[in-house]
């Protein structure tokens, strides 16, 4: 049921969402081969930074906050895979991250709080950057470019407030991304470049179908990974945990 559903979500043309997961899980997934098997590859960890912000910040631009049952099972399966395997469970996995973006967003959307509050929510959350990294993947990152998401689906126009508190969040992700990697000056420039042209993107982001008939071929992969990216997160995740810590 779960790998049908999402098939039905936005048509079943390939779309600008599908697009963007493709390249975020593919990605993670290079990310976390490097994470738990080859943790001094740092070029496939840069790699793996531009992950995180597509998938926060399209769950901020869907507009569409409910609780999920489904991705809340899969987050869960996760913690008890990480408690077996590593006796650890925090910072819980992005999957918590993403539920609560969606909680928080649905509580801000509801009391008309951020159109009131953007600046102060903006910067209540910087303050929640180191608690909350020791809570949920990212912490309060994760909340920042979801934030992102939904000032750009909210506002075609946007003011000078939204234009800025946009721009801020990029500015402080960038600044301590660079902080706390071990990257060499070539790969910091490279991570700068790189999360430059997805804050352009993201800028003037629009869900737009993509005709892709010159590419035909990848276009049924693209579709199933795009639309699959949690199941196919949760799986290479909880595998990756299973090898790393069982059979290493």
């Amino acid at each position: 049921m779960y790998l049908i559903k999402p098939y039905n979500q936005y048509g079943t043309e390939i779309n600008s969402h599908d697009v963007l997961k493709f390249i975020a899980i593919t990605a993670m997934i290079i990310d976390h081969i490097a994470y738990f098997f080859f943790p001094e590859a740092t070029t496939l960890r840069l790699i793996g930074r531009v992950s995180m912000p597509i998938f926060l910040f399209l769950v901020g631009y869907s507009g569409k906050y409910k609780f999920d049952t489904s991705l809340f099972i899969q987050a869960s399966v996760l913690v008890m895979i990480s408690y077996v395997c590593q006796r650890d469970i925090f910072p819980v996995n992005i999957l918590f991250s993403i539920i609560l973006a969606r909680l928080f967003l649905s509580l801000l959307e509801n009391t008309q709080y951020l159109s009131k509050y953007l600046f102060f929510t903006f910067f209540a959350l910087l303050f929640w950057y180191i608690p909350g990294g020791l809570i949920t993947d990212y912490g309060s990152t994760a909340l920042l470019m979801a934030l992102a998401g939904h000032i750009i689906h909210r506002s075609e126009h946007k003011n000078f407030e939204e234009k800025l508190v946009f721009v801020l969040i990029f500015a402080f992700h960038i600044m301590m991304q660079l902080y706390m990697s071990n990257f060499v000056l070539w790969q910091q420039i490279t991570f700068c470049l790189f999360m430059t042209l997805l804050v352009y993107i993201f800028y003037y982001y629009r869900l737009i179908v993509i005709k892709m008939d010159r590419i035909s071929l990848i276009s049924p992969i693209i579709l199933f990974i795009s639309r699959n990216s949690l199941l196919i997160y949760s799986l290479h995740f909880g595998v990756f945990i299973i090898i790393k810590h069982v059979f290493i």
